[in-house]
């Protein structure tokens, strides 16, 4: 009898052990996840900016940002000139190809 109460108390331990690490991971996800979006909304903020000192340029170069306790490095770059293959003609997809091989 011993051993089966040790054992539930053991499987209630380990469950536990679990959830708390669930929960950690929720949280650690949900602050991730914050701070990404509060990059985002920085370099809008920074690329919309008229003052030259602070106007951030779509040129591919890294600009690092502290959003609560996560430091976050962005790189920005214009996909202007990338094709989709769902919008593209024919005729454009066809010379892409023979352009890469």
């Amino acid at each position: 009898m011993l051993v089966l109460i040790a054992f539930v108390v053991a499987q209630m331990t380990a469950a536990g052990r679990t959830e708390s690490r669930i929960a950690g991971n929720l949280a650690a996800n949900s602050r991730s996840q914050a701070a990404a979006d509060g990059a985002i909304y920085e370099a809008i903020f920074h690329v919309s900016d008229a003052r030259p000192e602070q106007h951030w340029q779509v040129d591919g170069s890294e600009h690092a940002v502290q959003i609560g306790q996560s430091r976050i490095t962005l790189r920005l770059e214009d996909e202007a000139g990338r094709i989709n293959p769902n919008l593209a003609s024919g005729s454009l997809l066809e010379g892409l190809l023979r352009a890469v091989g």
